[in-house]
């Protein structure tokens, strides 16, 4: 009697605990909601106990940044290269050390004004592959110059088009889209556009968006930094929830200066490291 009585006891000390950790992790997505990016990261580390979950568990995180790299985008680029290594840090630290993550990165910008499909300098979208190695993701973001973009639309589409490409395989992906202006085609804004009818190779950024979120299953986020872009995601939201029963949620970068990297960096840890939680709890 005695026995049952210290398991009983032990169970519900379990239980208690796990409670109290889920109730952490939520008031943290409150917190990341409102804004408040140091309780949000305070309430997270909190909540970290549950990398005993994972314990004998290897996972593969998979996280892939597509950024505008065009002239006006140079702040969240130098953002971008000072919180890949920390978001993968903060991943492991709150995920378990066994937790395998890979990073890729795919820098478009846009075709030369007037040109026949000729591209901006330095050219084409460039792409590092997933890695394990983020030091060298890090020096490829580095490497990056904000450069080119004539009109104001730029080539969304040519970057989600490598994003589709990539080897994915992890149990939980993710795709972050970050960007400061519209996809070619009018009926995704108001602005002058060199290709009005859209993508001049004919990609379709509401389908590429079908396919990531649909037969390769990635958890993909839409950055924004104005309203500029308001027009093209509600096509693509228009398209892609009764599709998938499942839109592309838009997230608001506010921050400027030395804030953008810790917004980054918050932002990304916290939408990662909900998703593994909920994968492993599934």
């Amino acid at each position: 009697m005695l026995n049952q009585e210290n398991k009983y006891e032990k169970m519900r000390e379990q239980h208690d605990e796990t409670m109290g950790k889920h109730k952490e992790t939520m008031a943290a997505c409150k917190a990341v909601e409102e804004r408040k990016w140091s309780e949000a990261a305070d309430l997270f580390y909190k909540a970290a106990d549950f990398t005993r979950l994972v314990q004998q568990t290897t996972t593969c995180v998979e996280v892939c940044f597509v950024m505008d790299c065009t002239g006006s985008m140079a702040s969240l680029i130098m953002a971008c290269q000072e919180t890949v290594i920390t978001i993968a840090d903060n991943i492991r630290e709150q995920c378990g050390e066994n937790m395998r993550i890979r990073m890729a990165f795919v820098a478009y910008r846009d075709y030369q004004t007037g040109s026949s499909l000729v591209y901006d300098p330095p050219g084409k979208p460039e792409v590092c592959p997933f890695t394990e190695d983020i030091d060298h993701l890090r020096s490829f973001v580095r490497s990056q110059q904000a450069t080119g973009g004539g009109d104001g639309p730029e080539d969304i589409c040519g970057g989600l088009r490598e994003a589709l490409k990539l080897g994915w395989q992890g149990e939980s992906r993710h795709l972050f889209l970050i960007a400061d202006a519209p996809c070619h085609g009018s009926k995704y804004h108001g602005m002058t556009d060199n290709y009005p009818d859209g993508d001049p190779t004919n990609l379709v950024p509401e389908i590429q968006f079908e396919q990531l979120m649909g037969a390769l299953q990635v958890n993909c986020k839409f950055l924004k930094l104005n309203s500029d872009t308001d027009k093209m995601m509600a096509v693509i939201n228009g398209h892609c929830k009764p599709k998938l029963e499942k839109e592309v949620p838009e997230i608001h970068l506010q921050s400027g200066g030395d804030s953008l990297a810790k917004e980054l960096e918050s932002l990304v840890t916290s939408v990662v490291v909900e998703d593994v939680k909920m994968h492993l709890a599934s």
